[in-house]
């Protein structure tokens, strides 16, 4: 978790290869050196040729085009969401999905599933997976 604190937005332009980030908002402003928001986030996504998800509520995907997640709230404020959902964007991606359509794919479900979770239960990552089986239809 926090690996965006070892990076830097020219290192992140410089990879050769397709690249998601899902900074929170506190982690945003330190890696870009901005206020988050969705034009911030178009236009390190823009700098950087990286997906950005913006985590938050709303949620804010941002690439080639600019997507605004509206499932899942402050549920999702808990330690180890934010990397359930990083999960689910490499599952996604590692599936054949384009980045992008992965990236937002993968947010809305997080959401869809935090929200359906919290009507029962309290929300946490470990939770947050049994939810998102849920969903896919898996059960253990």
């Amino acid at each position: 978790a926090d690996g965006i604190t070892a990076a830097s937005p020219d290192l992140i332009a410089r990879r050769p290869g397709p690249t998601v980030i899902t900074p929170h908002a506190g982690e945003f402003r330190r890696f870009a050196g901005v206020a988050p928001g969705h034009r911030a986030a178009a236009e390190l996504a823009v700098r950087t040729g990286a997906t950005i998800v913006l985590k938050g509520n709303p949620t804010v995907v941002a690439g080639r085009e600019r997507w605004v997640i509206n499932s899942g709230g402050p549920e999702l404020a808990t330690i180890g969401t934010g990397d359930v959902l990083t999960g689910m964007i490499g599952a996604l991606w590692a599936r054949g999905l384009e980045t992008e359509v992965a990236a937002r794919s993968a947010a809305h479900w997080h959401g869809r599933a935090a929200a359906a979770r919290t009507r029962r239960h309290t929300v946490t990552a470990g939770s947050l997976l049994d939810s998102i089986g849920e969903f896919a239809g898996v059960t253990a």
